[in-house]
């Protein structure tokens, strides 16, 4: 195969996962807690990780894309075995990684990060100890549980919440390690960060 056809096959397994990926973002936007969608819908993707011709498959991410069906199947049919495996692994990381994104979205935008320093402090601190290879990514993940529902009362309560909690943190297992790193970087570093830097400009000096 030379590399214009190489280059041709990926232009196509790229335009067909794109147009997944860009129907998903309606559904992601809408979803009380994104980052529990995004797991859902992997998990039933990887249900027909082993068929790519699967009509239930086929269906379902048309529906995701919005595409006509027929269009969707013709595309889809276009692709060999090998390209269709690439274009459901393409999916399955691109949605876990705006899973990810939006869980630590989410924990940076928490009112408990904006009325505590000490829970800043603890975020970022377990966010650079995971950076520097002190802990691994669960240890963090851990830590963060428990910075959040800090009691077994509290567990048992919000229960439903720190299942959907842990669906997202799952979602690296689908992402590149270096993903990861730039999203902890942003989110539970840099953002925490500048968030407690400027509520501080707003108190009175000593």
């Amino acid at each position: 195969m030379s590399e214009m056809e190489i280059k041709e096959n990926e232009k196509k397994i790229d335009a067909l996962a794109s147009k997944v990926l860009s129907g998903f973002k309606g559904f992601f936007d809408s979803a009380d807690a994104p980052w529990s969608y995004s797991a859902t819908v992997i998990d039933f993707i990887k249900d027909y990780y082993l068929n790519y011709n699967d009509k239930d498959l086929i269906s379902f991410l048309t529906e995701i894309s919005g595409v006509n069906y027929n269009e969707f199947n013709k595309d889809w049919n276009s692709l060999s075995e090998e390209q269709k495996k690439k274009a459901i692994d393409i999916i399955i990381s691109d949605i876990a990684e705006l899973g990810l994104e939006s869980l630590f979205m989410a924990i940076a935008n928490a009112w408990e990060v904006y009325d505590y320093s000490d829970v800043r402090l603890r975020i970022m601190k377990v966010a650079k100890d995971y950076l520097n290879n002190k802990i691994d990514f669960s240890d963090m993940a851990l830590e963060i549980e428990d910075i959040f529902w800090p009691n077994e009362k509290i567990k048992e309560k919000e229960k439903e919440d720190i299942d959907n909690y842990w669906k997202g943190i799952e979602l690296i297992d689908y992402i590149p390690i270096s993903k990861a790193l730039q999203l902890v970087q942003k989110y539970l570093i840099n953002e925490i960060d500048a968030i407690g830097k400027n509520l501080n400009l707003g108190e009175p000096a000593p």
